[in-house]
């Protein structure tokens, strides 16, 4: 009953457990030192956090970098799933708002799910 799995409007928790089952697989096909090089990068982005909150440019661009290695270590049709797995339960304008973000092809991704 933990609410925290009904935040998404309009999808029930069993929707969204579905939506993690790809992102979990996708997660375990991520090659294991990039991985390992993510998580310590979050690490120590912690130890940058300034009183607001927020990490410095410097971790924060290396958890950037690290999570692009992380998600081009596996296949494309891995990150694809995700997308598909959420493209049913994220809303509408949410999706059309980050396929912007992406310029030119960026939005391809979605419009072949």
């Amino acid at each position: 009953n933990e609410g925290t799995w009904a935040k998404l409007p309009g999808a029930s928790p069993p929707q969204v457990l579905d939506a993690l089952k790809p992102v979990l697989s996708m997660g375990v096909a991520m090659n294991p030192i990039l991985l390992n090089r993510g998580m310590n990068a979050h690490i120590k982005a912690f130890g940058s956090v300034d009183d607001k909150g927020v990490t410095s440019l410097e971790d924060y661009t290396a958890i950037n970098a690290a999570i692009g290695h992380m998600v081009a270590s596996v296949p494309a049709w891995k990150t694809l799933d995700v997308y598909g797995a959420f493209s049913t339960i994220f809303p509408a304008e949410a999706q059309k708002y980050l396929m912007g973000k992406y310029g030119g092809g960026g939005g391809n991704a979605y419009k072949t799910l």
